[in-house]
Order: structure tokens, then C-alpha cells, then sequence
């Protein structure tokens, strides 16, 4: 193929990899030199800053899983809260307070850094949960309006 004419036959020679690394190693020799400076580089990092963050994923490839009874879970949606706090006795979490003592936590060496990151990281996948939760509350129509009165 050109960049005016597409030829459907297929390349010359074949490339044949089980994975895509394999397949660029075979088609690049510029792409096999830097992956393996780059490999090199990451082997000489701290652990902590190789292993990955566990990000919670949703993904629709994953596998299905048998349905367990869960009847803590139940009464969870069952529940008059609002459906987007915590579980905090009588208060809910002021995720703007929490983001920014995170975010001025020390970070003069890597200790204090990886402290930080962690809590930055804590508290955003505390409310990605907690905003979940409370978008399937109001889809359920577990949360009260703010004006009852008005029409929707």
C-alpha cells in the first residue's frame, strides 16, 4: 500500500508473533535497541516506583463470577442513607479537606513522597467508590430531592 493507492495483499515477508513487543522487536531494530535501554532503566529503580498502581478497573472482559448472598451488602441498598458517604458515624467526608491535606503532605525525599502518593491515591479511589455509589443511589431514586416540591 501507498499513501494514494491500498493493496489488500498481505506484507512481505510475514511476521508471525504472539505478542506485540515480540512483533515490533521484529519489525524495528530501533524499537528492540530502546525497549531494552528502556527495561534496563526501569530495572534500575526503586521497587516502588516500578510496581504498578492497583487503579480499580471495570472491565467487560473480565471473567463472571459465581452471585454469593451478601446481606450486609443487601441492607446496604436498602438502607435510608444517602448512598455516596462512608462509613462514618453521623458525618460525612469532606473529600475537598482530604484532597488538599494530602496534597500538602512533605515530599522532600522518597519516603515522603511514596507517603504522599499513597494518600492521594487513597483518597481519589475512596471517592471514584464513593461517587459510584452515590450515581446508582439516585438512579435507584434513593436519594431525597433538594426541592421536593418543584416538578422534575
Amino acid at each position: 500500500s501507498t499513501e494514494d493507492e491500498f493493496n489488500p495483499k498481505p506484507a512481505q515477508p510475514r511476521y508471525m508473533s504472539h505478542s506485540l513487543i515480540d512483533l515490533l522487536n521484529q519489525i524495528s531494530p530501533a524499537f528492540k535497541r530502546t525497549f531494552a535501554l528502556l527495561l534496563k532503566k526501569r530495572a534500575q529503580k526503586h521497587p516502588f516506583e516500578r510496581v504498578p498502581t492497583p487503579y480499580q478497573v471495570y472491565s467487560w472482559m473480565a471473567l463472571q463470577s459465581d452471585h454469593q448472598i451478601d446481606y450486609i451488602r443487601a441492607e446496604d441498598a436498602f438502607s435510608t442513607r444517602l448512598g455516596y458517604e462512608e462509613h462514618i458515624p453521623g458525618q460525612t467526608r469532606d473529600w475537598n479537606e482530604e484532597i488538599q491535606t494530602t496534597r500538602e503532605l512533605p515530599q522532600g525525599n522518597l519516603p515522603e513522597r511514596l507517603i504522599r502518593e499513597r494518600a492521594i491515591f487513597k483518597v481519589h479511589s475512596d471517592f471514584v467508590a464513593a461517587a459510584t455509589r452515590g450515581a446508582m443511589a439516585v438512579i435507584d431514586g434513593n436519594v431525597m430531592a433538594i426541592n421536593p416540591g418543584e416538578d422534575a
